[in-house]
C-alpha cells in the first residue's frame, strides 16, 4: 500500500510546487535577500523542534 502512494505524493509535489512558482511570480511580494547571519538565527531559534520528527519516528519505532 505505502509502494501505492510513491507515484501519486510525488505528482502532487510536482504540481504544487508548480502552481506555487506560478502563482508567486504573479503576486507583488517584497524579495529578500538570502543572508546567512538570519539563517543561522532562524536555525539557532529552532534548535528545539529540529530533533522532534526523530523522537516522535524513534518512539514509533521503538514500541
Amino acid at each position: 500500500m505505502f509502494k501505492a502512494g510513491v507515484l501519486p505524493g510525488i505528482l502532487m509535489v510536482v504540481l504544487l510546487s508548480g502552481y506555487s512558482i506560478f502563482v508567486g511570480k504573479g503576486a507583488d511580494i517584497p524579495v529578500i535577500k538570502f543572508e546567512w547571519k538570519a539563517a543561522a538565527e532562524a536555525l539557532r531559534e529552532a534548535a528545539w523542534e529540529i530533533p522532534l520528527p526523530f523522537l516522535v519516528l524513534g518512539g514509533i519505532y521503538s514500541g
